[in-house]
């Protein structure tokens, strides 16, 4: 008498469950819409140029960053408190702590004019409050951590 029962062996379970796994998230995966249609490649351009106007912005901040600490007296001792950057006067602006020529920590700030390329610190303009005003009072301000 024939004896052999007609059972699955456990290896064939496991195939035939990874199959229907793998089928499943093929059809999932195929269905799917795009997330960017292609009548939007025209739209995103505006948007890419504006994140890498802010790339470069931040970019230059971080380059700022170093000339501001390399200038001070006691680099060491340079703390950045913020950085923003003001898009429509193009500035960027820093305000910082460092210790002065006594040791006494100061607050300074310094601002980055990014169409002229000068760098133009508190302590050595006069008018400086008055450009501060202008150019980094504005509220369309992107802070940066550099």
């Amino acid at each position: 008498m024939n004896t052999t029962a007609n059972v699955s062996s456990p290896k064939k379970k496991n195939k035939l469950a990874i199959f229907v796994i793998v089928a499943m998230l093929a059809v999932f995966f195929f269905q799917r819409e795009p997330r960017e249609p292609m009548g939007n490649a025209v739209a995103a351009e505006p948007q890419s140029a504006e994140r890498a106007r802010v790339q470069a912005a931040h970019n230059d901040a971080y380059k700022v960053r170093r000339v501001i600490k390399d200038a001070q007296k006691d680099p060491e001792s340079f703390k950045l408190a913020s950085v923003s950057w003001h898009p429509t006067a193009d500035a960027l602006c820093f305000t910082y702590r460092s210790k002065n020529g006594f040791g006494a920590v100061t607050v300074s700030r310094a601002i980055y004019g990014r169409a002229t390329g000068k760098l133009v610190y508190s302590e050595t303009l006069k008018g400086f409050a008055s450009m501060w005003e202008l150019g980094c009072s504005a509220k369309d301000e992107i802070r940066f951590n550099v």
